[in-house]
């Protein structure tokens, strides 16, 4: 549903900032600015540039740049079409000499990277970043994969979906309208410490 959704959009997305992180999220009731979400949590500390290679190698510097955060068994990734593909298609996990029986061009899919389970497919992990990994409106080619510790945020909910509807007699139309009262917040210190990290500059059209 859109209320999900939209749910999902500000998880990933969400930046609370005057001035959003991404330069094209301007209005004040856009679902993006309800709360912080994953990037905005990235600490710069917890950032990789890529440099267009999703590999074993990367994945590790991301897991190890986390600290504490990033122990194997403990993670879970989040990306869309572009950096799923590219994830279980590195060279390390392709193939069965490297893989064994689950490997991805067998299964098409990997079932852990270093520890990291699950790899979520999300498309509100952007497609039209720049090079650092936000929204500018000039380079619009990549993309990234955001890597959370699994326990890293609390999902409260103060009051549960509710649906109401009326009818538009001048249009002959229903409208429906959706609600509901939550809130999603880190568990711990987003200033200090490192439980979400992102692998940016991946390429799109490679």
């Amino acid at each position: 549903t859109a209320y999900a959704r939209g749910i999902e959009d500000a998880i990933i997305n969400g930046d609370t900032s005057a001035t959003h992180q991404d330069s094209d999220v301007t209005s004040s009731n856009d679902v993006r600015k309800v709360w912080n979400g994953m990037r905005k949590h990235a600490l710069a500390a917890a950032k990789i540039d890529a440099n267009d290679v999703v590999s074993v190698a990367t994945m590790r510097k991301m897991l190890q740049a986390m600290g504490n955060y990033g122990r194997p068994g403990t993670t879970l990734a989040v990306t869309n079409s572009v950096g799923y593909w590219k994830a279980i298609t590195q060279a390390d996990v392709l193939t069965v000499d490297k893989y064994g029986a689950m490997a991805s061009i067998l299964s098409g899919e990997v079932g852990k990277i270093l520890g990291i389970a699950p790899i979520i497919w999300s498309d509100k992990v952007r497609e039209d970043l720049n090079e650092s990994g936000v929204y500018d409106g000039v380079t619009t080619n990549e993309t990234e994969i955001i890597l959370s510790y699994q326990k890293a945020y609390a999902i409260g909910i103060k009051r549960g979906v509710s649906v109401e509807s009326k009818k538009d007699i001048e249009t002959d139309q229903i409208i429906m309208v959706v609600t509901g009262r939550m809130d999603v917040q880190p568990r711990y210190d987003t200033t200090t410490e490192k439980m979400v990290g992102v692998l940016y500059d991946i390429n799109t059209g490679t």
